[in-house]
C-alpha cells in the first residue's frame, strides 16, 4: 500500500451526480492552488463530458484547445500533478471522452478480470492504459439513510482510473522524482 499517501477529496458534482464544466475546472484549479499545502501529486477524474441529452462527447484524437476541462487538466500536469482520467463507457472503439483525450492526461480504459478489453469501455489509439473496470466491489454512491456504509458491485471506466491512480501513488512513493 502507498502508506505515505493522503487522499484529498474535491467534490465537483451535485448530490444527483450532475455538474458542469465550470465546477470541474474549479476543482482542478483548487488542486493546483493547494498542491503544496496538501502535497497533491495525482488527480483522478472519473467524469466524462456529456451533451445536454447526457450523451458522452467523443473525441477521436487529442482534444487540447477544444475543451476547457482538458486545458485545465493539461495545466495541472504542467504544474507537476499527474492527471488520470476514465475514457467513458459508451463502447466506442474509435474515441474517448474529455478530459481523457488531453495530451498530458493519462487516459484509462477498462478490462474484465480476465484481461480482455471491456466491450463497454471507450478506447482508441490515444488510450494510454487499461485497468480492471468490471464487477468492482466498492462503496455505493447513494445514501441509504443509515450511518452504516453500504457496498456493491459496480462497473465502468470510473473504476479503472482509480486502479491506475493507486499504482501511480505506489510508484511515486518508491521514487518521488518520477
Amino acid at each position: 500500500t502507498a502508506i505515505d499517501s493522503n487522499i484529498t477529496a474535491v467534490k465537483v458534482l451535485g448530490s444527483d451526480g450532475t455538474g458542469d464544466e465550470i465546477d470541474i475546472r474549479e476543482g482542478i484549479q483548487w488542486c493546483i492552488d493547494n498542491k503544496g499545502k496538501y502535497d497533491i501529486k495525482i488527480i483522478s477524474i472519473s467524469i466524462a463530458m456529456t451533451t445536454e441529452n447526457n450523451q458522452e462527447i467523443i473525441y477521436t484524437s487529442v482534444c487540447d484547445g477544444q475543451d476547457s476541462v482538458v486545458d485545465k487538466s493539461n495545466e495541472a500536469r504542467g504544474k507537476g500533478i499527474t492527471v488520470i482520467a476514465a475514457t467513458g463507457n459508451s463502447g466506442n472503439t474509435t474515441g474517448i471522452t474529455s478530459p481523457a483525450c488531453g495530451s498530458n492526461v493519462t487516459s484509462v480504459s477498462g478490462s474484465y478480470k480476465t484481461d480482455i478489453i471491456d466491450t463497454g469501455a471507450n478506447r482508441n489509439n490515444i488510450t494510454d492504459l487499461v485497468a480492471p473496470d468490471t464487477a468492482i466491489n466498492t462503496s455505493n454512491i447513494t445514501s441509504t439513510g443509515s450511518s452504516v456504509p453500504t457496498y456493491g458491485i459496480h462497473s465502468g471506466t470510473s473504476y479503472a482510473a482509480p486502479h491506475v491512480s493507486g499504482t501511480v501513488a505506489l510508484m511515486l512513493q518508491a521514487n518521488n522524482s518520477l
